[in-house]
């Protein structure tokens, strides 16, 4: 699979959704630093303002709602015809809000889930990908989590959703690979976040989150670190696979060749 061509200038493009904050804005800036430039869009305007404000020829803001296709396909549009095709796509933006048994949480909570942390992506993909499609190259990184893999009680909604993209990018892992493209499903490990500041509602279930002593969570730099390792690709033959950040890349990279 050809490595990526850098459209603007020397450097190479990114496009990361739900980038005003958490593990996105992480992401973001982690590759600024690393010599890409990064169209970063989420729905906080004046965050994305901040963020392109302190890195204002690396970063494009592009305000739009991951669960509107239309916007956010008008901003990517924009965003192509400036900078041209993205090289990467990180597909962060999520969202933890149903919480508790399953059969008591709302309906419209539930399928909210789903909205953002599914929808959001497909329309983001469907924005990106015909431009790296006709480009021939690009990556493709899904932010899953491990409990896609791992089944725990009272957050239903959010380990089907990320079990979704997880399987998700085996798909795509299949129908891209003749136009060069790789994607990938990661789980950056339990970070300190916003949506790590567990809600109540989860906690009455769960207390002991309360008291998670720090070494339970993994810093963040180790997931931007996974990011560019598959940006770079020299892991593109694991296209397709699911990737915790704890996992040994070398090993798993050496399996697939063999």
């Amino acid at each position: 699979m050809a490595d990526p061509a850098p459209v603007v200038g020397d450097r190479p493009t990114a496009l990361v959704t739900g980038a005003s904050r958490g593990i996105g804005r992480a992401i973001a800036e982690d590759l600024v630093v690393h010599g890409w430039r990064v169209m970063a869009l989420a729905r906080d305007a004046q965050r994305l303002e901040g963020l392109a404000a302190e890195h204002p020829d690396e970063v494009l803001p592009l305000v739009a709602d991951v669960t509107d296709p239309d916007a956010v396909g008008a901003a990517i549009a924009t965003a192509v015809a400036r900078w041209g095709a993205p090289d990467l796509v990180v597909a962060n933006a999520g969202v933890l809000a149903a919480v508790g048994p399953t059969w008591e949480v709302p309906p419209d909570t539930w399928w909210r889930e789903f909205e953002v942390n599914v929808r959001g992506v497909h329309g983001t993909l469907a924005a990106a990908l015909p431009a790296m499609v006709a480009r021939g190259s690009g990556r493709v990184v899904l932010v899953s989590s491990g409990m896609a893999r791992r089944p725990t009680a009272w957050q239903s909604a959010y380990g089907a959703s990320k079990a979704a993209l997880t399987h998700l990018a085996g798909s795509l892992a299949v129908e891209l690979a003749p136009a060069g493209v790789a994607v990938f499903a990661i789980s950056p490990g339990m970070v300190h976040t916003d949506m790590t500041r567990w809600p109540a509602a989860l906690l009455a279930h769960l207390p002991e989150l309360a008291a998670l002593p720090e070494e339970a969570y993994q810093p963040v730099a180790e997931g931007c670190a996974l990011v560019r390792d598959l940006a770079g690709g020299r892991f593109d033959a694991l296209s397709g696979a699911f990737l915790h950040v704890r996992d040994d890349r070398e090993a798993l990279l050496a399996e697939a060749s063999a």
